[in-house]
């Protein structure tokens, strides 16, 4: 079957299967193909097959033009032939083995073009500006978003454009459309101007990152270990991703130990061309000295006692994918060697075979260590630190970036069990003040944790604070100015002790320290006069006795 292809720029688009009686193209809704930009009228082309050639054929009296070859009513699409619309070029793929006959379908007034099987409700789901994740469900007609007031669904993002982008929901497909944005729309980090939305897939609108789900699964845990939570501080370490996503050659992550590097490295894998592949995740710091080559490169049966069967090792799991080699700087220095030779070869040697077996792998390298000082304590190898080091991402720890740590806890809030849907003020403070040794590990933690223990749709300070394991720190108020608002709010206790921002009982206790301090100071004698020195007293003394 023959694909109208769509292009712009020279990048192709989209490929969408021909089939009869043909496909409406134009900027107004009730087009089969939809494109929007200038020079696109409403209604500007039709598609018919006629004599097994597809045709383009003028709507509206206006002729099309023709890359290469001027203006014409009606034309015959061949694959090196283009029809110019505005900003985008139409052409088709190469001729079909067998034209399907012209049979119009149920609907005469739609094409009746192969869809794949319907993926149900689907949902967007972002973080919005306040850190909480923000659930669009999708259904039918069409969605603008973008920066603007009147925007279906508002971005606060300074890289997005006022209307940036449009979706549509069309009977069982969900399209995407680029409303001439700045910044553009990238799909799975692939620039699109018109594609179709899978669940599954990543869409980036300037610099907001929204996933695509089914409505079932936009219910599941998001907060979850190994869940990409986008977040600001972020975003320099995700450029560098982004970079090296569409090479093969390694990457190493570094970073303190909770900081994400496991969950980075996965975002690494789908955002690259080997998504589909195999993400495979070894702890080289686990392995068992014993059978470390084993689990590295596998073995053949009989190579060893026990070996009662051929393994495949993560070398060959991974084919085609991605290979992560967790705490890299705890790996043994023999093994080292073994990994550098496999790198430079391309290939690995199973325990008892004779031959090396071929693998296509991109490895990405964690450790908690810092390199450099590794290499300069002879834990790892000069040479390996140089093959590996083509990407270097350093995470920065949860200190070092604390405003993500309300989206990231808000974000840890959407899971199964947990009835708490936010924060108060007081709370995110101390959250924000905590020094997370632990990082983004610790405060998953501590998040479930105070969640659980909450009474309330929000978690308090307290709640928070006894998740911290970390005393509630009323503030300091002098037992002075407890009697001054006493006095200001004319006698009442419970509104002074909101004002001081203090427990009653608290502010009560304050009160009677003032009153015993004033008491202590009224009873006591007043300070008697010093005595002269003795010389003089002998002087008076003898005076007076004369």
């Amino acid at each position: 079957m023959q694909c109208l292809l769509l292009e712009r720029d020279g990048t192709e688009l989209a490929a969408i299967p021909l089939a009869a009686p043909g496909l409406e193209v134009g900027s107004a809704p009730g087009n089969d193909l939809r494109l929007c930009g200038h020079g696109i009228r409403p209604f500007h082309l039709v598609l018919r097959l006629r004599q097994r050639r597809w045709w383009a054929v003028a709507r509206g009296g206006a002729p099309l033009r023709v890359e290469g070859a001027g203006e014409h009513h009606a034309v015959a699409l061949e694959p090196d032939r283009r029809v110019v619309l505005g900003p985008y070029r139409l052409g088709v793929s190469g001729p079909a083995d067998r034209p399907e006959e012209e049979r119009p379908p149920a609907d005469r007034t739609r094409p009746a073009l192969e869809r794949p099987p319907s993926a149900g409700t689907l949902v967007l789901r972002w973080t919005g500006a306040d850190g909480r994740l923000v659930h669009r469900r999708l259904g039918p007609g069409a969605i603008v978003l973008g920066r603007a007031t009147d925007c279906d669904v508002l971005l606060d993002d300074p890289a997005a454009s006022a209307r940036h982008a449009r979706v549509t929901v069309d009977g069982d497909r969900v399209l995407l459309e680029d409303l001439a944005s700045l910044n553009g729309c990238h799909l799975d980090d692939r620039r699109v101007f018109v594609a179709e939305l899978r669940p599954g897939a990543t869409l980036r609108l300037g610099g907001t990152e929204i996933q695509v789900l089914r409505e079932e699964e936009a219910g599941r845990a998001v907060g979850r270990s190994g869940r990409m939570v986008p977040t600001p501080g972020l975003a320099p370490a995700l450029e560098r991703l982004r970079l090296a996503a569409h090479s093969r050659e390694p990457c190493v992550l570094t970073g303190e130990t909770g900081c994400g590097k496991e969950v980075l490295a996965r975002r690494l894998h789908e955002m690259s061309p080997r998504r589909n592949g195999p993400f495979v995740a070894v702890n080289t710091a686990a392995l068992p000295p014993e059978l470390a080559e084993s689990i590295l490169f596998g073995h053949q049966r009989g190579s060893f006692t026990g070996a009662t069967e051929a393994h495949r090792g993560a070398f060959e799991r991974a084919h085609g994918g991605t290979l992560l080699l967790d705490e890299l700087g705890e790996m043994r220095l023999e093994l080292q060697a073994k990994l550098l030779r496999a790198l430079e070869e391309g290939a690995v040697l199973p325990v008892g075979a004779e031959r090396p077996v071929p693998v296509d792998v991109r490895i990405v390298a964690a450790t908690n260590r810092e390199p450099l000082e590794a290499v300069a304590a002879g834990r790892l190898r000069l040479d390996l630190w140089h093959r590996l080091a083509v990407f270097v991402v350093r995470i920065p720890p949860l200190r070092a970036r604390p405003q993500d740590i309300a989206p990231l806890a808000h974000a840890f809030l959407d899971a199964p069990g947990i009835a708490a849907r936010g924060f108060t003020p007081a709370a995110l403070r101390a959250l924000s003040q905590h020094r997370w040794p632990g990082n983004v590990r610790e405060l998953r933690n501590v998040t479930v944790r105070a969640a659980l223990a909450a009474t309330g749709p929000l978690i308090d300070e307290p709640t928070v604070r006894n998740a911290l394991d970390e005393p509630l720190r009323p503030p300091e108020v002098p037992p002075a100015e407890a009697t001054y608002l006493l006095a200001l709010h004319h006698g009442n206790i419970a509104a002074a002790a909101r004002a001081a921002g203090l427990p009653r009982t608290t502010f009560r206790d304050l009160l009677e320290r003032e009153r015993r301090r004033r008491i202590t100071r009224k009873n006591e004698p007043l300070e008697a006069e010093p005595e002269p020195p003795d010389g003089l007293n002998r002087r008076l003394r003898t005076r007076i006795a004369g």
